[in-house]
């Protein structure tokens, strides 16, 4: 067949063997004319050559795209085939007590994990590179659901076991070199002290899940999940390490290769502490006790705990925070089960809620020095005002009674003897006082922070409530009325406390006025423990009563040590001032125990703040625990024989 790009033989058209001689007679134009048509193909020649010109222009120009401008992409992109970017784990920063006790600790493990990248594509092979490892070291079902959900999401290495056995290191690892995506080697896990109630200061860490992946952390790193391990996440994490190698055809590394890129793990910031880990350790042991005897006087109720707060009111420095019960945060930094965490929700003891941060509880007449602290600052009765108060008042149908008859009182002794008539008075008014009345109570309990969380350095934190008119309506479609009043002016009623908020409003009445954000870090430490930045106090607000109003407080809380509800304290060296409180709760007729105080009394140093839940009378529960406490703070060992208690009455509130 014919080219029909080529032009046909120049002659061809006037062979003779293939026509009649009239072919001949042919004018001399018509030949020309037909010459001039054989000469045509030499034009597509020329276009045919300009086309191959073209198109070889083209390639060449691709070529130098491709190895020229774009050549450092592509080798990179080949590469990547045979080059392996891998992250090595930073080790977290450590946790100091203010003595430089380590709490929190880095430990080598032999782990065994997954590269995700590298896992089979196809499900089967999957599930068959899973069971075969499961003959040595166990993957969970809850892992295998994690691993799907991030295999093509996330990069790095998913960690299976994070404590390896001699025996399955061994395994692991011949088990490794001829499957590409199984990775064994060590990392640090992070442990922690076993300390009363430290597990809900630290918090834990656990391995990074997506929301992490996306702001930039590897799959291979630890994150803060709750506590100052998370609060303190920025400083903690340090920096992960990179490092290139070269890998065979089956994705198995074959040796380490220099890069400019490369960099060695870089280890993060330490935390220093306020917290004494010898006072946390007695603390927690007393609270035992304290809960112990409470079980022992009204049976065993795992649903009730108790806490214990002691903090430095000149800066508030947190020296020891208890709440228990408490549990054990090794066992999520090291991998924790959906059965074991599944144990410890369902758990009736709550051990996993920090009682002292986020329980919400009435106050009792741990409120009173507060209301007294607002009804001086409006002039609601002077310092030296005085009232023969009744064992009882009543109002319409409704008694409102009092633990005692405590005859005639002015404020330092309605403080000091818990004198639930005088804080009627206060509150709602009574024989011409016209009270504060509840805008004033609600203004008051703000100035002392009930209304809002301290803003410690831990995630989580709850916050009080206080009564409001808005509140009652949508809730009973009820107006308020005198007793509600009556009931929040001693801590009963609509009105809510954690204890760390009961122990920042007792520091600042105790320090002259300053709100402190309580604080567990003191500062940030290097590697060496020595620290580089110190975290200085934050006053979030100050109260707007005088410090003369304030002393009148304080003198009444020193009352209450001296000759009142607080005696007990009174055998110790160091002047004490302070204030119990006794709160109903629930319909079983139980009650919470509280005391909250501070020492020495000129010069203020510490402030301890109890709650033994469902404890009975603060007198019984709150102040022995209360006297333990302050003798473990200065120091002083208890007098021999200890003097027994005398029964007391509970101060008993009334419902209206």
């Amino acid at each position: 067949m014919n080219d029909p790009f080529s032009p046909p033989p120049l002659g061809s058209h006037l062979d003779r063997s293939d026509h009649q001689p009239e072919d001949w007679l042919f004018s001399l134009s018509g030949l020309d004319e037909q010459l001039a048509e054989a000469e045509r193909p030499v034009y597509h020649f020329r276009t045919l050559t300009l086309c191959l010109c073209l198109i070889l222009l083209l390639i060449g120009g691709r070529l130098l795209q491709l190895q020229v401008t774009s050549g450092s992409q592509w080798r990179n992109l080949s590469a990547g085939n045979s080059v392996r970017l891998l992250l090595q784990p930073a080790d977290r920063g450590l946790i100091f007590d203010s003595n430089g006790r380590v709490l929190a600790h880095n430990t080598k493990r032999a782990t065994l994990g997954l590269r995700l990248t590298d896992l089979p594509r196809d499900y089967q092979l999957r599930e068959r590179l899973y069971d075969q490892i499961n003959i040595f070291t166990p993957i969970t079902a809850d892992q295998k659901k994690e691993m799907e959900q991030l295999r093509t999401k996330v990069t790095g290495v998913y960690l299976i076991n994070t404590n390896l056995t001699k025996e399955q290191y061994l395994l692991g690892k011949e088990f490794s070199s001829t499957h590409p995506p199984v990775v064994v080697g060590e990392q640090s896990i992070r442990g922690y002290e076993q300390l009363p109630g430290l597990a809900h200061l630290l918090g834990y860490v656990g391995q990074v899940g997506e929301t992490e992946i996306s702001q930039g952390y590897g799959s291979i790193e630890l994150v803060g999940k709750t506590g100052l391990e998370k609060t303190y996440e920025s400083n903690l994490r340090g920096q992960p390490g990179i490092q290139h190698f070269e890998v065979d055809s089956k994705g198995v590394v074959a040796h380490q290769i220099a890069s400019d890129q490369n960099r060695n793990a870089t280890e993060g910031a330490g935390l220093k502490l306020a917290l004494d880990a010898g006072l946390q350790q007695k603390v927690g042991d007393l609270l035992k006790e304290a809960i112990a005897t409470r079980n022992k006087d009204f049976g065993n109720t795992p649903e009730l705990g108790g806490t214990v707060i002691v903090l430095d009111p000149t800066n508030g420095q947190i020296k020891a925070l208890v709440s228990l019960p408490d549990y054990d945060n090794n066992v999520f930094a090291q991998g924790i089960t959906k059965d074991e965490l599944q144990k410890l929700y369902g758990d009736p003891a709550k051990p996993l809620f920090n009682r002292a941060t986020s329980g919400k509880y009435p106050p009792g007449s741990t409120i009173k020095p507060l209301i007294a602290t607002g009804a001086l600052y409006f002039n609601i009765v002077s310092p030296n005002y005085t009232i023969d108060t009744p064992p009882e008042i009543t109002v319409g149908n409704f008694t409102f009674p009092d633990w005692k008859d405590h005859g005639v009182t002015n404020i330092r002794t309605a403080i000091a003897e818990s004198n639930n008539i005088f804080f009627y008075m206060l509150g709602g008014g009574y024989q011409g006082v016209r009270g504060l009345g509840l805008s004033r109570i609600q203004e008051t309990l703000k100035w002392f922070g009930l209304d809002k969380s301290t803003g410690i350095d831990l995630d989580q934190e709850g916050k009080g409530f206080i009564l409001s008119e808005e509140w009652k309506r949508q809730t009973s479609n009820q107006p308020i009325y005198l007793g509600d009043v009556y009931h929040i002016a001693i801590g009963q009623g609509d009105v809510l406390a954690t204890p760390l908020e009961m122990a920042v409003a007792t520091a600042a009445i105790a320090n002259g006025g300053k709100m402190f954000e309580p604080r567990l870090v003191a500062g940030l430490t290097d590697g060496k423990g020595e620290v580089f930045r110190t975290i200085e106090p934050t006053v979030k607000s100050t109260l707007p009563v005088d410090n003369g109003k304030l002393q009148i407080v304080r003198e009444g809380m020193r009352q209450a040590v001296v000759s009142g509800s607080s005696r007990p304290l009174n055998t110790l060296k160091e002047p004490l001032a302070g204030k119990t409180g006794t709160a109903q709760f629930g319909n079983q007729d139980r009650t919470h125990a509280w005391f909250t105080g501070f020492g020495p009394f000129d010069d203020p140093k510490v402030v301890v703040s109890v709650l033994i839940e469902g404890g009975g009378g603060s007198f019984e529960a709150a102040i022995p625990l209360a006297e333990d406490v302050f003798r473990a703070y200065f120091n002083e060992p208890r007098p021999e024989p200890r003097p027994e208690p005398k029964p007391q009455n509970t101060e008993p509130q009334s419902n209206p």
